[in-house]
């Protein structure tokens, strides 16, 4: 039979309550501070994205009329949209026969975040595109452009952070001075690192693939460890072409893969960060990553293809681009119509 509370024992009960009460106070103002501190670092993130700035400081005019920010192109206006947050993912290949000991952009991936619908546009940069870029002495100083495939941006750097963004200066002036605010740069062989934290990435494995790592998986939708995705994305192919649709391929299904990894782990961006520390060059930091992770990841995503013919010149191949084309392009993805 259960006692009832005497004179004696009610204010031990009241006490009781009383430190439950504090306690319960105590953390609940806890959690409120931390959830306020995650959504600030958030908005930090987003606000200093926005505010870094690669490349470039003006936006170069689509056609010759154009002025200021709003563009004329075929008889109407537009300007910039600003809910854009332009990132460059480089990866860089440093295999024995690169021409320099900086590498060679192997790919370049434009990432462009409009977090005013919530969509994130992928723009595909095949590495023997031919555009502008600044050649860099020993003192981090250019000393002359040149015309050549863009995966020579990087080697033609002084370093890895001038050559990230003497990479981000060539895509934005390929695609018409569009403001670049961040770049990742990583190299390939770290690349297996990230594969294996997120679970591994699912492909459509080429049967006509000689390589002997996918002799029993060849023609096959496989799931690919890290070892076996670099080797994916270093296949060659005569023509690049197919390389950048398997390239493109990977990055679906890698987004995917974080998608489901980050879901359990939201600070999952963060230990990748930190593991690739040494083995990546960056201009986000901390917060920005956690705002792409937490934002831009669960987005809607698209891929917007450069257009234009491959040809062999001097023994290499490039890629060179259709202009008018190319303007329209970024007319439909980067700007908003004046009304």
């Amino acid at each position: 039979m259960t006692a009832i509370p005497t004179a004696d024992n009610k204010p031990k009960i009241k006490k009781s309550n009383e430190r439950l009460i504090i306690t319960l106070s105590v953390v609940l103002g806890i959690v409120l501070v931390l959830v306020s501190a995650f959504f600030i670092t958030l908005k930090i993130g987003e606000m200093k994205l926005r505010k870094n700035l690669v490349a470039n400081e003006t936006i170069e005019n689509v056609d010759d009329d154009s002025s200021d920010n709003v563009v004329y192109h075929n008889g109407k206006s537009y300007y910039y949209n600003e809910n854009l947050i332009n990132l460059l993912l480089i990866g860089v290949d440093r295999e024995s026969n690169s021409t320099s000991k900086n590498g060679q952009a192997d790919a370049l991936y434009l990432v462009s975040v409009d977090t005013d619908i919530n969509k994130v546009r992928i723009v595909g940069i095949s590495r023997n595109t031919l555009c502008e870029m600044n050649v860099y002495g020993s003192d981090n100083k250019p000393y002359g452009t040149e015309n050549a495939q863009i995966c020579l941006a990087y080697a033609y750097g002084s370093n890895d952070v001038n050559s990230s963004e003497n990479c981000a200066y060539a895509v934005s002036k390929l695609l018409f001075d569009i403001p670049i605010n961040g770049y990742y740069t990583i190299y390939f062989d770290s690349l297996s690192k990230i594969v294996n934290m997120v679970g591994g990435v699912r492909v459509n494995v080429p049967a006509d693939t000689k390589d002997p790592q996918f002799a029993d998986i060849k023609g096959t939708s496989a799931v690919l460890d890290g070892t076996k995705a670099i080797s994916f994305l270093r296949m060659r192919n005569d023509s690049n072409a197919p390389r950048v649709e398997r390239h493109k391929e990977f990055i679906s299904s890698f987004i995917n893969s974080a998608k489901s990894a980050v879901k359990k782990d939201i600070s999952l961006p963060i230990k990748i960060a930190n593991k690739l520390s040494s083995e990546s060059v960056t201009n986000i930091d901390v917060s920005g990553m956690l705002y792409l992770a937490t934002e831009a990841l669960n987005w809607e995503t698209e891929f917007i293809n450069v257009s234009g013919e491959y040809s062999v010149e001097n023994v290499r191949e490039i890629f060179t681009v259709d202009e008018e084309t190319l303007k329209d392009t970024v007319i439909d993805n980067f700007y908003i119509a004046e009304k």
